[in-house]
């Protein structure tokens, strides 16, 4: 009940809206037309909703993003690809094209982008005697 009433706090607007898209009212909390536990349901939903209000509010990197956009984003990273691989840049395997950024998905670490040393690779894997 505590993080419920921390998250009201900080996102009642959003809150708000998420009810109204339902019909509901935060004014009406603790009558028969809005009971406690609905709201923790509707705030529960709302926080793995990627349209919602509130996740907008609470994590605006990942709002928006539903199955329906993640599966283009991955059919246009694909199309792309095919593209670059027809093109001599493809074909001698450099400058791959970038993929659209998703949500949650951090780009690699870069080590560096010279050429190291055989045993100096070694000894970083940590094959060297």
């Amino acid at each position: 009940m505590t993080a419920l009433l921390a998250l009201m706090d900080e996102h009642r607007e959003a809150i708000e809206s998420d009810l109204l898209d339902r019909g509901l009212r935060l004014s009406r909390l603790g009558t028969p037309d809005l009971l406690w536990s609905e709201l923790k349901a509707v705030v529960k939903r709302a926080l793995g909703d990627p349209y919602s209000a509130l996740l907008r509010a609470v994590d605006p990197d990942s709002a928006g993003w539903g199955k329906r956009e993640l599966l283009l984003a991955e059919l246009i990273d694909t199309a792309r690809w095919l593209k670059w691989a027809k093109t001599p840049d493809g074909q001698r395997n450099l400058r791959h094209p970038k993929p659209i950024p998703r949500p949650g998905v951090e780009k690699p670490e870069v080590l560096g982008t010279d050429a190291v040393p055989i045993d100096e690779m070694d000894s970083w894997l940590g094959w060297s005697a």
